[in-house]
Order: structure tokens, then C-alpha cells, then sequence
């Protein structure tokens, strides 16, 4: 970690970054897949602080994809309502487990079913394929709920926005709204964050390079880029986007250029800079005051979009 961030971090987020670079180095993405994603994974187990109490979890496949479907006990009110949740790790990464009780816990506070969308990885499956496992899933549910909320986080939250985009005009899901968790959207990597957050703790610009040439390389440059919202340049008609974004993160300015995209294309986006926070602090919202403050402002977002 670059020395600069041991000043800028208080004590609960340093804490936080010292035990995740133990569990999980920036040098993990040199691995091969599988140790890769084992380290991923036994780093996500330790973080995992249980799930609330009062919830009913199937695990289940739906059009061949895995998900992970989450209900309060006795919910009633909200069964024509879904949270869609995909998870994040650069498309390489993570799945129902890695996330499970972020979405139990967001399940539990909105009182709403939750999907988690446990989309095929890449090198066996490419990211556009990813994309089509998540509408597969959506529309499987089409006749169970009507209404959705699109949440995601990093890779997961691009996922989400390309989502938003090929659900415009949908006849049988509405999006309610999407919310999306420390984004990346294809921004120029040559300058804004990431630049002046180069070194950042837990995502640095070197290693979202290193992503984006494998993806790039093995999937080819046209399917790589294909879900890189700024190079489609889409911003009409997008349901309400409230962008949740990391100071201390290369990512951070993608995601308040995105919802000024959308407000100048006539939409409704808030983008929210949390500020002493890095790249991945979803897992830190039971050890830092700072993320556990964010934490419950995405999932009051949530619970506004319910109606």
C-alpha cells in the first residue's frame, strides 16, 4: 500500500485493508484461475459475518445459471418485488457464497425477495454471456414479479447497468431502479482517479489494466468491450440510478460521470462519493463506522425504489 493511504485511512479502514492484503494480495491476480479464485473465496469466508435471522434461502438452477433466492419469513407484501443482485470480481471471480451475506443482509433490511445471480465466469464463459445468463434468469422469473431493482457491485454493478439498458422497453419487467456499488464503466485510465488513485489500497489502475487485457485478448477486443457503458454512449431512458463510488479508488470518478450522463440525457441519477473508503468496503460495513454508514444509505436506496 502506498504510504500516502496510511495517513488518508483511519484506523478501522487500515485495520480492514491490512487483514484483506493478508488474506488476498494485489499479487493474487497473477495466479492461475483456480488458486486465484481460491484465495478470493477463503478471503470472502473470513469476512463473511453470518446472515440475519427470520430468512427463508433456496439455493436453485434457473435456465442453467445458479442462483441463490433470499425472503424474509411470512413476506407477503413484497412478492410482486424483486432485488436482482449480481456480485463483483472482475468477472473472474466470486459467486453465490462470496456475497452471500451482503444479499441476506439487504434481503432482510428491505423486507424483499432477493436474487443473487450466480452468472458463468470468465475464462469458461465471456462477459456477454454473463450478461445473457442474468436476462435468462430475470425473465424465468417474469411471472413470479413484475417490478425489479437492478443492484450490483463492481464488475456485478456493470453488469447491473447493461441490464437497465436491454430491460428499456420490456413488456413483462419493469426496473424500479438500479444501484450500483463502487462501478467501473470503461473510463480512460490515463487520467481523473486513475491517475491520483493509482495506488490504491485493495484496486490499483495496474491491476484493472491486467483485467481488462485478459478479457480483452482471450475474448476478443470487440466482445471484451461490448459491455463498456461509455463506449456505447446509451444514456436515454435509464430508470433512477443512485451510484454509490469509493474516494480512495481508481474507479471513483466513473461513477460520477455516468450519472451526469444520465441527468444531461434527461434521466434522475445521485452519486454518492464515500469519502475515506476503498474499493471493495462492502465486507468492512461490521468494522468501520464510515462503511457501515454507506452500507445503510445503499440499502435505504433500495427500500425507496420498493414504491
Amino acid at each position: 500500500m502506498e504510504e500516502k493511504y496510511r495517513e488518508l485511512l483511519d484506523s478501522e479502514m487500515l485495520k480492514f485493508v491490512d487483514r484483506t492484503e493478508e488474506l488476498y494480495s494485489s499479487g493474487s491476480i497473477d495466479l492461475d484461475i483456480d488458486k486465484h479464485r481460491l484465495a478470493y473465496d477463503q478471503m470472502a469466508k473470513v469476512f463473511h459475518h453470518g446472515r440475519p435471522k427470520g430468512l427463508s434461502i433456496q439455493d436453485k438452477l434457473v435456465e442453467n445459471t445458479p442462483v441463490r433466492i433470499y425472503e424474509a419469513d411470512g413476506n407477503k407484501v413484497n412478492g410482486a418485488k424483486a432485488i436482482i443482485y449480481m456480485h463483483g470480481g472482475g468477472f473472474m471471480l466470486g459467486g453465490l457464497d462470496s456475497h452471500d451475506d451482503v444479499c441476506a443482509e439487504l434481503a432482510s433490511i428491505s423486507n424483499t425477495r432477493l436474487i443473487s445471480i450466480g452468472y458463468g465466469l470468465f475464462p469458461e464463459s465471456l462477459p456477454y454471456i454473463a450478461l445473457m445468463d442474468c436476462i435468462s434468469v430475470i425473465n424465468a422469473f417474469s411471472n413470479e414479479f413484475r417490478e425489479i431493482i437492478l443492484v450490483g457491485d463492481s464488475s456485478g454493478a456493470l453488469l447491473a447497468a447493461n441490464l437497465s439498458r436491454k430491460l428499456i422497453g420490456n413488456s413483462k419487467i419493469s426496473v424500479l431502479g438500479q444501484v450500483l456499488i463502487y462501478p467501473g464503466f470503461g473510463g480512460d485510465m490515463s487520467r481523473g482517479s486513475f491517475l491520483r488513485h493509482s495506488e490504491a489500497p485493495l484496486l490499483k489502475t495496474s491491476e484493472l489494466k491486467k483485467y481488462r487485457e485478459v478479457l480483452y485478448s482471450q475474448s476478443g477486443s470487440q466482445d471484451g468491450r461490448s459491455l463498456d457503458v461509455f463506449l456505447e454512449g446509451c444514456f436515454e431512458s435509464l430508470p433512477k440510478t443512485v451510484v454509490f463510488s469509493a474516494e480512495f479508488d481508481p474507479l471513483a470518478d466513473d461513477g460520477g460521470k455516468y450519472c451526469k450522463y444520465i441527468r444531461r440525457s434527461g434521466g434522475q441519477a445521485e452519486w454518492y462519493l464515500e469519502l475515506g473508503l476503498v474499493h471493495g468496503y462492502l465486507r468492512a460495513r461490521h468494522l468501520s463506522k464510515k462503511a457501515s454508514a454507506s452500507f445503510k444509505r445503499i440499502a435505504e436506496k433500495i427500500v425507496e425504489f420498493k414504491g
